[in-house]
C-alpha cells in the first residue's frame, strides 16, 4: 500500500480507521529496524577501513603519502584516507541510508498526524458536528440579519 493511501482517512468509517491504524504504521515501520541496522553496519565498517589505512599509512607513509608532503602528520593521514575511493564509496552508501531513513521517519510523522486526525474527527463526530449548521460567527449574523429584515420588509408589505 503506497503511503498515500496509508494514511488517507475516510471520517464515514472512523471505527475501521481506528482499528486499522496500528497495522498500517506497522507495515511502513517494519522496514526501519533493517535499514538502521544496515547503517550502524556501514559505520562500523567506514570506522574499520579508516583505522586500516591509517595504520598502513603510518607504517609505511612513502607508499601512501603523495610525495608533496615530508612530514607524516595526523592531518596529512586524515586528509589521505579521506580521499580513498573505498572510504568515498562507503559514505556514499551512507549518505544513501540516512536518506531512506529520514523518508520513513516522515512516513512515521505522518502516521502520527493520521492518529490525530482519526482521534479528532472521532472528537468532532462525539460533538454531533456534522449535525449543525456550519457559517462562521460572521456569516450566521448575517444571514440572521437578512432573515429578520426579510420578516421586517414582509410586514411592511413590500415583500409578497
Amino acid at each position: 500500500m503506497k503511503i498515500k493511501q496509508a494514511i488517507k482517512v475516510d471520517r464515514y468509517k472512523l471505527e475501521e480507521e481506528a482499528a486499522s491504524q496500528a497495522e498500517r504504521f506497522l507495515k511502513h515501520a517494519d522496514k526501519i529496524p533493517p535499514l538502521s541496522e544496515e547503517k550502524a553496519t556501514l559505520d562500523l565498517d567506514l570506522k574499520i577501513l579508516r583505522s586500516k589505512l591509517a595504520r598502513k599509512i603510518r607504517t609505511k607513509p612513502k607508499k601512501y603519502l603523495p610525495k608533496a608532503i615530508e612530514k607524516v602528520t595526523e592531518g596529512a593521514i586524515t586528509e589521505t584516507v579521506n580521499l580513498n575511493k573505498k572510504v568515498i564509496a562507503l559514505e556514499k552508501k551512507i549518505i544513501k541510508i540516512k536518506a531512506r531513513l529520514q523518508k520513513h521517519d516522515f512516513r512515521k510523522q505522518a502516521f502520527d498526524q493520521r492518529r490525530s486526525m482519526i482521534n479528532r474527527l472521532v472528537e468532532l463526530h462525539n460533538d454531533q458536528y456534522w449535525s449543525k449548521d456550519h457559517l462562521p460567527d460572521h456569516e450566521m449574523v448575517d444571514a440572521e440579519f437578512r432573515r429578520d429584515m426579510k420578516a421586517v420588509k414582509k410586514k411592511r408589505g413590500k415583500i409578497k
